[in-house]
């Protein structure tokens, strides 16, 4: 009986149909696909010979300005990441403007908030450039592979 109930498939089992230029052959109700190709060979054996290659050794087809843009990106993300502990400390500071006693909290505090602007503003960017410098410098080498093969 078919997995989903109902009557036995239209046709009988192991009988082979073609179907858009493709076999399919049905075993007990589940439809195998077979992936020969006109030549006879198995296109999932395709890659089955290609040997592992190294991580850096996907950064051949790579210009030194491809590379350097990526180095870029890995700094920038690095420091982005940084950012984070640099404004914790920041608005530690803020909360110790807001406790200590003074006549205005506007007027204790507006000096750590401009510094936690300032530093929102530039690690935005930092963000933004590191962000888009990694896919851009690995798009250029894709596209480099895509024309070389």
């Amino acid at each position: 009986m078919p997995p989903f109930g109902g009557s036995e498939s239209p046709t009988a089992p192991e009988e082979e149909i073609n179907i858009d230029s493709t076999k399919v052959s049905w075993n007990q109700g589940n439809a195998k696909k077979n992936t020969k190709d006109d030549a006879g060979k198995d296109k999932d054996d395709k890659y089955a010979d290609a040997k592992p290659i190294s991580f850096f050794a996907l950064f051949r087809h790579g210009t030194p300005s491809d590379k350097l843009i990526i180095v870029i990106g890995i700094i920038l993300q690095a420091c982005v990441g940084l950012s984070f502990s640099a404004m914790n400390l920041v608005f530690g500071e803020v909360i110790d403007d807001l406790s200590s006693p003074s006549t205005s909290i506007l007027e204790s505090t507006i000096g750590t908030i401009q510094i936690m602007a300032i530093l929102a503003i530039v690690f935005g960017a930092t963000a933004f450039i590191g962000m888009s410098a990694v896919p851009y410098g690995a798009a250029r080498i894709t596209n480099r592979v895509r024309d070389a093969y």
